[in-house]
């Protein structure tokens, strides 16, 4: 199965109308002992040129140890003219017992113009039911918030480093919260850069002897 590899190709054309009866027929044609799995819904959105193909490198890692239906999504508002390419692919890794091949299915949107309005009924209808959707969003969030997209995210991730308003883009991540229909967990990939001062600083009270001090600590700077 030539679509099936651990490449970083978009993978093979297909008509929008069609995704679902490509990806049983890629499955199909598939050789060797090769098992799909996928354990969350993962979409990546992005305006950046030439996203499609550096998220799609990401996946390639991501699938390594953490199985995933990914739906990968490029956007260009620019265009006024409506467009939409679509593309699947698989990532397929060896299992650690070494027996079988462990590929997760890899759906990749182009939208521009318009068209982009369109992202939500094109996540929802790829998403592999009744498992968890998680969604990273590169770059900055667009006002309004869609609530029809957001009532059904699980987790959002983010980075917040990127962001030229940080208080409007809060403002617009805890109106998603409010229409989620559940709780969305928020991921803020700025965050894990502070992890070494973190543990930096959770050394100073490694030894028992500065336990003590805990009590005299009211704030952080």
């Amino acid at each position: 199965m030539s679509a099936v590899t651990e490449t970083y190709s978009l993978g093979v054309p297909v008509d929008i109308g069609k995704i679902d009866q490509e990806l049983k027929k890629l499955w199909e044609q598939s050789e060797g002992a090769m098992t799909r799995a996928s354990l969350v819904n993962l979409a990546v959105y992005s305006e950046a040129p030439g996203s499609l193909e550096k998220n799609t490198q990401l996946i390639a890692k991501i699938t390594e140890n953490h199985a995933c239906r990914a739906i990968v999504i490029g956007a260009d508002c620019e265009p006024k003219q409506n467009r939409v390419e679509a593309w699947i692919s698989a990532h397929c890794h060896i299992s650690r017992a070494g027996s079988k091949q462990i590929c997760s299915e890899q759906i990749s949107f182009l939208l521009e113009g318009p068209c982009t309005k369109l992202l939500p009924s094109i996540v929802f209808s790829h998403l592999d039911s009744d498992l968890p959707f998680y969604l990273w969003w590169q770059g900055e969030f667009h006002d309004p918030m869609d609530p029809q997209l957001w009532a059904w995210v699980d987790r959002v991730i983010y980075d917040s480093q990127t962001w030229k308003d940080f208080d409007a883009q809060m403002r617009l991540v805890e109106s998603a919260q409010q229409e989620a229909k559940q709780r969305i967990v928020l991921c803020d990939l700025n965050w894990t850069r502070l992890d070494k001062v973190r543990f930096a600083l959770a050394q100073f009270f490694d030894h028992p002897a500065s336990h003590h001090r805990f009590s005299t600590i009211d704030s952080a700077r």
